[in-house]
């Protein structure tokens, strides 16, 4: 279920039946880490790199092509 605020920004965005929970129809912008953030001690989290993030469905860093649709291939 989503936080409050994300409720907030759905709304404030009139996005509410497009946003804000994992369901098929829905948008999302799903990002892929290098280690489960989760399960890992607090101490290895700076360690942590973006595998491939998607925005607006579009592939804007994938760090196993090294593609990036940022500028001059920088991090988004």
């Amino acid at each position: 279920m989503p936080t409050g605020a994300r409720l907030t920004e759905r709304r404030a965005e009139l996005a509410d039946g497009e946003k804000g929970t994992i369901a098929p129809g829905k948008l999302a912008d799903p990002a892929m880490l290098s280690q489960n953030i989760l399960d890992i001690p607090s101490e290895a989290l700076p360690k942590t790199v973006s595998v491939l993030t998607v925005v607006d469905g579009r592939v804007i860093h994938d760090a196993l092509t090294r593609e990036s649709a940022c500028k001059g291939g920088a991090p988004c």
